[in-house]
Formats: C-alpha cells, sequence, structure tokens
C-alpha cells in the first residue's frame, strides 16, 4: 500500500469496491480511522505510537472485511489487538478502541447474519463469543435451564473437578451420563478453542462433546469419563484412595493417549496441537481405556509459529517456555513427562521436603539415573513402588528410552506421534505376554 502526504495514510480499498458500495458501518469506520491519523513528523511518544499502531492493524482489517474468506483472519487479528494492544497502551488506546467497537461488530454482525441464513438449510447455526464466529451443529445445544435442572443448580453434591478455567459437575441429560465444564465468563477464547476442536474432530481416544450452552455463563457438556483422570490415579490426589494401575494398563493408557494424539497430529484437516498434555488432561473410562481431555489451549497453527506461552510448568519444552514456538513437538515433549509419571507415580515437577531446597522435574531426575553405567538397576528405583515386582523390567526400560527420546532438547530429535504409536503398540503386546 502507498503512503501519501506527510501523514501516515494508507488506501482503504485494494479491490475494485469503492467506499460508495460499502456497508454503511464501514464507511463509518473508514472516517473514524481516518481521525487518528499521526502525522509523521509530530514527535514519537507512547501516545502517538499507540495511535499509529492501532491505524495500521484497523485498517487493513478493513481490507479483510471485504470478503467472506477475511472475516475470520481479520476478528481473530481484532480480538488479538484488544488482548494485548490495549492494555499495553492503556487509556488511550481504549478509548479509541471502545469507539472502533461498535462499527467493526457491526460489520461481524451483518457477515453473521449472511452466514446464518446460508447455514440454516444445512441444519447448522453460527456460534459467536465477542468478535469470533464459528458454526456448530445446532443438535448440540442444550438450555441453561436444563444444565442448572441436571446438576441440582450446580450444587457440591455434583461437583467432581476444579480446573484453571471453571468447575466440572455431574449430571445426566437426556438418558446419558455427562460432565458439565463451567467456564469462567473470561475464558471465551479457551471456549471456542475447544469447540473448535470438538466439533471438527471425533476419536475413540479424545473425550467426546455431547453439547454447549451460552446462556448465564459458558458450559461445555462432554460425555462422562467413569475412572476420572490418569493424575488421580497415579498420584493420590483423587477424591478416594484408588488401587495402583497394573502395568500393563499403564501401556495401554499410554497407547491410547498417543493414539489420540497421533490423530490430531496427522489425520485432521486442518492439524491441531493441543499444548497443553499431562496427566490431568488424560481420563480413563470404564474399561480403562485413555482418552485425551482439555482442548482450551489448542494452537491451530502451522509449525514454526509463535504463540503467547500458556500450559503447565514441568511439561513445557524449552523451544516452547522460552520463545513460544509451537509445534506438533511439544505434545510430544509433554507426552514424555507423562510417561515417566506412569513409571514412576511422581508429579512433573517434584517438590524439595525442607523450605530450602529447590523443585526439581522430573525429566532431570530420570535423565541421572538412565546415564549411569547400570541403568537398569539404577531405574528399578524410580519405578512406582506400589507395583511391587509385578512389571517386565525390559518393558519398563523400553518405555523410559522412549520417554527421553521424547523429552529431547532439540525439537527435531524428537520422534513423532505416530512413531510414537509404533513403539507402544510393540511395548502393549510384549507387556501382555
Amino acid at each position: 500500500m502507498k503512503r501519501k502526504g506527510k501523514y501516515s495514510k494508507w488506501s482503504f480499498f485494494s479491490s475494485p469496491t469503492s467506499p460508495n458500495q460499502a456497508p454503511n458501518s464501514m464507511v463509518k469506520l473508514q472516517q473514524l480511522l481516518g481521525s487518528i491519523r499521526v502525522p509523521k513528523t509530530q514527535k514519537r511518544t507512547p501516545k502517538t505510537a499507540g495511535m499509529r499502531s492501532i491505524y495500521r492493524r484497523l485498517e487493513i482489517r478493513v481490507l479483510g472485511l471485504e470478503n467472506d474468506m477475511g472475516l475470520d483472519k481479520s476478528v481473530e487479528f481484532y480480538e488479538e489487538f484488544l488482548d494485548e494492544e490495549l492494555l499495553y497502551k492503556k487509556l488511550v488506546c481504549k478509548l479509541i478502541a471502545k469507539s472502533l467497537a461498535p462499527y467493526v461488530a457491526g460489520v461481524c454482525r451483518s457477515k453473521k447474519a449472511e452466514i446464518s441464513s446460508e447455514l440454516a438449510t444445512q441444519g447448522l447455526s453460527v456460534l459467536t463469543s465477542g468478535l469470533e464466529v464459528i458454526t456448530v451443529d445446532k443438535a448440540v445445544e442444550f438450555s441453561y435451564e436444563e444444565l442448572s435442572t441436571a446438576t441440582n443448580d450446580f450444587s457440591l453434591a455434583n461437583k467432581i473437578g476444579q480446573g484453571g478455567f471453571g468447575s466440572v459437575y455431574y449430571a445426566e441429560l437426556r438418558g446419558q451420563k455427562a460432565a458439565i465444564k463451567k467456564m469462567d465468563m473470561r475464558a471465551s477464547k479457551e471456549f471456542l478453542a475447544e469447540l473448535r476442536v470438538l466439533t471438527r474432530v471425533h476419536h475413540l481416544n479424545l473425550v467426546c462433546l455431547l453439547g454447549y450452552c451460552v446462556k448465564g455463563s459458558h458450559f461445555l457438556v462432554y460425555e462422562y469419563v467413569e475412572n476420572g483422570n490418569l493424575s488421580h490415579h497415579l498420584h493420590g490426589s483423587g477424591p478416594s484412595e484408588r488401587d495402583p494401575l497394573p502395568w500393563s494398563i499403564r501401556v495401554q493408557i499410554a497407547l491410547d493417549s498417543a493414539r489420540g494424539l497421533e490423530y490430531i497430529h496427522e489425520y485432521t484437516v486442518p492439524i491441531f496441537i493441543h499444548c497443553d498434555i499431562k496427566s490431568d488432561n488424560i481420563l480413563i473410562d470404564k474399561n480403562f481405556n485413555g482418552k485425551v481431555a482439555d482442548f482450551g489451549l489448542t494452537r491451530l497453527t502451522e509449525v514454526g509459529s509463535r504463540s503467547r506461552v500458556l500450559g503447565t510448568f514441568g511439561y513445557m519444552p524449552p523451544e516452547y517456555a522460552q520463545y513460544g514456538e509451537v509445534s506438533p513437538k511439544v505434545d510430544v515433549y509433554a507426552f514424555g513427562v507423562v510417561l515417566y509419571e506412569l513409571i514412576s507415580a511422581k508429579k512433573a515437577i517434584i517438590r524439595a521436603n525442607d523450605a530450602a531446597g529447590e523443585p526439581k522435574g522430573l525429566i532431570s531426575l530420570f535423565d541421572e539415573f538412565l546415564s549411569q553405567a547400570n541403568p537398569k538397576d539404577e531405574l528399578v528405583k524410580m519405578i512406582d513402588p506400589r507395583l511391587g515386582d509385578n512389571y517386565p523390567l525390559d518393558s519398563v526400560m523400553k518405555m523410559a528410552q522412549l520417554a527421553k527420546s521424547c523429552t529431547n532438547v532439540d525439537p527435531q530429535q524428537r520422534p513423532s506421534m505416530r512413531s510414537i504409536v509404533v513403539a507402544l503398540m510393540n511395548l502393549s503386546s510384549s507387556s501382555e505376554k
């Protein structure tokens, strides 16, 4: 785009469409953008820098809003602007954005109406949160009254879990057992991320989404998975003491989880990256099959892209924790930590017994033992004592070696989830003998 005069002025329309043909809200947006231009000769201050940044970003978004294909990208960019730019530039930017928001939202509403009309014939509906628009199957929408009745008005007696983004309640809906996640209203991005993934992706080893509700709060309704999560079984953090998982079951849960991750990494279009794999997010059903859950931080991204760092300490690889670099190998690294947990029943971060001691990562602890001259002998010290002698040491050693390759500092040296599935299939068959 070409700049004109002494102002940072950009042409508003790169397409043949003229401003006269644009929606009324678009014209108003143009006028408002024109009013916040800052002369290039004016001294650079946080205020002028913020106004220039807003001007450039939102004017480029105007171009995107000219066509359907550009809408999603435009909205996504504007949401990012609201989250990060406003907080950084504070009052000046906040006031400008507040005045712009009705016009941008107006464009989105008119676009939503067009999409809704088209999708109605296909049995689909449009769901929005903020400025994002996604499509979901009408059949999965629950009323607030239905959820409230099924949970006894979200009583403590029905509460079965608490997470970073909200509480989980047990319910029986339409003749089926369900788990209802009541999410914090501030967690709209996480709510939409889960909807985006679980309405597109269906696999035996991924938790099944039954429906949603957006009245009063954000609600996600899942299949009820009877045996809780893997962390409860390994670390005794559940509501009651559980029997230790036999070694063969641990291998099977690892294989099931790997298959779920392999599916979203290799076979979905587009691919997804979970970004928060941990023992808390692997559920176990009544037959002790593993299911990957909690897609609130899932990224729809290309390999090598960068993102704001969100996840769980102890499971994040260096390239993600330090630089925000996202790839499927982020999930591979975290999965390696889960394999170490399955072997040892220790948490990803081991707290020191005394206040002066520093916490230690499970990865570094295993690295110490596996680097010894006789790693098998040392590995025995790390195996969950509740297993007694009921495990094949060769099988445990192979899982430890697989975990070590998964947690390699160099992401290029980590195996793919497809390779991990093959390795665990071999391990599973040998463990059953």
